[in-house]
C-alpha cells in the first residue's frame, strides 16, 4: 500500500533563512514562502583574508520569473565584505496564486570576488506541490523534472567549494558519497585539468552507506572547473553531478577564518534509519575552540559539541539522527560559533521520497490524463515497499498507464432544425403562381378547341 503523505508546510518544518546550497530546487505547497540567504564572504566558497569586492548577479534579472518575491530577492548586488563586516543577501520564493503542478523558470546565481578569477555559480527552481521536497543536484533540468528524479537516493560531494593549487603541482581533492540504498555508482570526470580519481565504480550499501573518494588533479594557471557525474548502475533516472573549482596561481591566496560545511545536504532514506550527517570544520585561522550546537525535532547523538581545531586543519564532527517511521522531509541545522562568529548549514533527510515521487507523479498523470486515473490507482496500491527495484517496476507501469489515449467525447450528430417561418411563403408562392399559370393556359387552349 502506498504510504499516502499529507501536505507539509516548509516554513513550520524547516527553518525560515537559511545558507543556499549549491543547487536549489524546491516543491513548496501553494501559497507558501521559503527563503535562503546569500552570505559574503563565505558563500562565494572561500574567506580571503582582508576586504573585498562582492557581486551577486541573477538570470533572469527578473526574480518574478522564478517565482523570487520582489524587494526580498537581490537580483544585483555589489559590497564589500570581509571577517568583520558580514552581509547577509534574501533569496525568497513564494507560490502564491500558483497552481499544483505549476513551475517557476530555473535560474541562477553568481557571486564573484572583484579583481579574481574566483566565482560561484548557485543553480535551482520551484514547482508547486502538495508534497514539499528539497532536492540537490547540479543537472540541468525543469524544477518538476528534478523534484520526481530518484537523485536522492544517494548524495555526492566535494569537501570543499574550491581548492587552490600551484601550476604542475598535484592538489589533493576528496569526494564524499553517501546512501542507504544498495546500489553501484559509475563516476566520470569532466575537466580541462589532469584529474586522477582513486576508483570509478563504488559500491554503497546499508551496512556501508559512506565512502570518501580521493582524486588528485594538476594544471597549469587558471581557474579548471572539475565535475564529477554520479549514475546509478541500472537506474537511468538515477544521478547526479557536482562540481569543485580548482584555481591555480603562482602563489596560493592567504585564506582566513574558518568555513563550515554539512554532508549530506539531501537524502532519502528508509523510515525508521539512522543517518550519519557530518559538519566538517575547516580553520584558516589561529588555532580555536569551536561549539557546535543542533537543531532539528529529531532524536540525535553529536560525537561532541566543543573541538579545538589547529590552523590550517579541518575536523568532522559526526552526528547521529534517528528518523522515524512516518514519510516527510526533515531537517538538521547545524550551528557553529567561535570568537563571536556563528555559521549555519542545514541537511533535509527525506524518508520514504520514493513514495513521495510516486505519488506526485501519479497525481501529474491523473491530472493530465483522467482516463488513466482508476489504472494509477491501483498500481500504487502494489507499491509495497521502498527498494529501488520495486520502484522502478511501479514507476514503469505508471509511465505505461499513462499511454493510454484519453476518451474523446462522441458528439451527437444534429438533427435538422426546422426551417424559418419566412422559408415557406418563398417556396409555396412560386409553385401557386406556376399552378395557376398551368391551369390558366389549359382553359385558354380548351377554349380554341371548342369554341
Amino acid at each position: 500500500m502506498v504510504h499516502r503523505i499529507c501536505a507539509l508546510t516548509l516554513l513550520l518544518l524547516l527553518p525560515s533563512t537559511l545558507a543556499i546550497p549549491d543547487s536549489v530546487w524546491l516543491a513548496l505547497p501553494p501559497n507558501s514562502t521559503f527563503c535562503f540567504h546569500i552570505m559574503l564572504p563565505d558563500d562565494v566558497g572561500t574567506v580571503l583574508a582582508g576586504t573585498h569586492r562582492y557581486t551577486i548577479t541573477t538570470d533572469p534579472i527578473d526574480p518574478t520569473a522564478y517565482w523570487g518575491i520582489v524587494g526580498q530577492t537581490v537580483s544585483f548586488a555589489n559590497t564589500n565584505a570581509s571577517l568583520e563586516n558580514i552581509n547577509t543577501f534574501p533569496f525568497c520564493f513564494s507560490t502564491e496564486g500558483k497552481k499544483e503542478g505549476q513551475s517557476g523558470a530555473n535560474f541562477t546565481i553568481r557571486i564573484a570576488i572583484e579583481g579574481t578569477n574566483i566565482s560561484r555559480t548557485i543553480r535551482g527552481g520551484v514547482t508547486v506541490s502538495a508534497i514539499p521536497d528539497i532536492d540537490n543536484t547540479a543537472q540541468p533540468a525543469s524544477p518538476r523534472d528534478v523534484i520526481n528524479s530518484q537523485a536522492d537516493i544517494f548524495d555526492i560531494a566535494f569537501s570543499k567549494p574550491v581548492y587552490f593549487g600551484l601550476p604542475d603541482q598535484p592538489t589533493n581533492l576528496r569526494l564524499a558519497i553517501q546512501s542507504y540504498q544498495d546500489i553501484t555508482l559509475q563516476l566520470r570526470v569532466e575537466s580541462g585539468a589532469d584529474v586522477q580519481i582513486e576508483q570509478d565504480t563504488v559500491i554503497l550499501s546499508a551496512g556501508q552507506p559512506i565512502r570518501d573518494i580521493g582524486l588528485t588533479a594538476t594544471a597549469g594557471i587558471g581557474a579548471w572547473p572539475i565535475l564529477v557525474r554520479a549514475d546509478v548502475v541500472g537506474c537511468p533516472a538515477c544521478s547526479k553531478q557536482v562540481e569543485t573549482v580548482l584555481y591555480v596561481n603562482e602563489s596560493l591566496p592567504e585564506q582566513a577564518g574558518w568555513t563550515l560545511s554539512l554532508f549530506p545536504k539531501s537524502l532519502d532514506v528508509e523510515a525508521g534509519q539512522s543517518v550519519d550527517v557530518r559538519a566538517i570544520i575547516t580553520n584558516n585561522g589561529p588555532t580555536a575552540n569551536f561549539n557546535v550546537s543542533i537543531i532539528t525535532t529529531l532524536p540525535y547523538l553529536i560525537s561532541q559539541e566543543m573541538v579545538l581545531i589547529e590552523s590550517g586543519m579541518s575536523e568532522d564532527v559526526p552526528i547521529q539522527l534517528s528518523l522515524p517511521d512516518q514519510p516527510g522531509l526533515y531537517s538538521v541545522q547545524v550551528r557553529v560559533s567561535s570568537d563571536n562568529v556563528t555559521k549555519s548549514e542545514t541537511s533535509y533527510i527525506s524518508v520514504k521520497e520514493l513514495s513521495s515521487d510516486l505519488n506526485r507523479l501519479a497525481g501529474d498523470i491523473k491530472e493530465q490524463n483522467p482516463t488513466a486515473s482508476q489504472a494509477v490507482d491501483q498500481i500504487l496500491d502494489q507499491w509495497t515497499g521502498q527498494s529501488l527495484q520495486d520502484y522502478q517496476a511501479v514507476l514503469a507501469s505508471l509511465q505505461a498507464a499513462n499511454q493510454t489515449q484519453p476518451e474523446q467525447p462522441v458528439e451527437e450528430q444534429k438533427q435538422p432544425e426546422g426551417w424559418p417561418w419566412w422559408v415557406w411563403p418563398a417556396l409555396v408562392v412560386p409553385i401557386v403562381v406556376v399552378a395557376m399559370i398551368f391551369i390558366l393556359r389549359r382553359q385558354s387552349e380548351m377554349s380554341t378547341q371548342y369554341p
